[in-house]
């Protein structure tokens, strides 16, 4: 997750400066999502670049390598030059397509979907990267599936677009009523831990810009010991604030868990 963060962060910020959607960035994005990931989750040794062997979606194959580069090419140029159709429809389409050409070795549907957030960003949409259709699609993986093979199979693109869409309206209302939470959470930890320098306050107060954290991060976060950082996430834990996800010791890391519970709670609007 931490890398998916990290991506996110890494993607906005180059659009907001004023960089398009390059092949050189999404190399970019594909190496953050995938690197330090462990071996078993990663099925490619081609991190950063395009795939050099031919891989499969069940009984479909993709785009073979030599091909992939004209179609990215042609793919990019289409969303830079402003597309054809409107903005939610050309985002629909190219992820469409990224993921019909399944450019990569592994981890397109990673980078497919965090694309989506790019776009929506980029295209002035989101301000803020808050709306994920991952949920979304996972959801509804089957029917996902089945559009995406209806536009392959029978060019029926009325019905992927009418999923797609439908999942932008359904995020959108169901960010809303987790950004009110989460809005709500932040002011009750500002009062809880707000306007004190202990390491733990400080911790608390800034989860909600970064809501993973290890021993180290927390040390050259806040400038402090290791022993003061590990202190302060297991008050914190203690508290129900962080709770565990995977490590061992030290190395550990921890999530905001009331953070979490809003973002993960079973959709409230449909």
């Amino acid at each position: 997750m931490l890398n998916y963060e990290q991506a996110i962060k890494d993607g906005i910020e180059a659009l907001d400066k004023g960089d398009e959607l390059t092949v050189t960035l999404l190399h970019d994005l594909h190496e953050t999502l995938l690197t330090g990931v462990p071996d078993h989750r990663v099925d490619t040794d081609t991190i950063g670049a395009y795939k050099t062997t031919p891989n499969h979606l069940g009984d479909y194959l993709p785009a073979v390598p030599d091909a992939v580069d004209g179609l990215m090419d042609a793919l990019l140029t289409y969303y830079r030059t402003g597309g054809s159709y409107h903005d939610l429809v050309d985002i629909a389409m190219f992820h469409y397509q990224f993921e019909t050409i399944h450019p990569y070795g592994d981890g397109n549907g990673r980078l497919g979907r965090l694309l989506i957030t790019l776009q929506l960003h980029d295209t002035g949409y989101l301000e803020r990267p808050n709306l994920y259709l991952s949920e979304y699609f996972n959801r509804n993986k089957a029917t996902y599936v089945d559009r995406m093979e209806a536009v392959r199979t029978r060019g029926d693109w009325e019905a992927w677009l009418s999923f797609f869409i439908e999942g932008v309206a359904q995020q959108a209302e169901e960010s809303v009523t987790r950004t009110l939470a989460l809005d709500d959470l932040r002011h009750h930890y500002e009062d809880e831990y707000g306007g004190v320098q202990y390491t733990k306050h400080q911790l608390a107060c800034n989860l909600f810009e970064q809501p993973y954290v290890t021993t180290k991060t927390v040390a050259d976060m806040f400038d402090v010991e290791r022993s003061t950082a590990y202190r302060a996430i297991t008050e914190l834990e203690a508290e129900g604030v962080l709770e565990e996800v995977t490590g061992t010791g030290r190395t550990n890391e921890y999530r905001a868990k009331e953070i979490f519970e809003i973002l993960e709670q079973p959709p409230q609007t449909y």
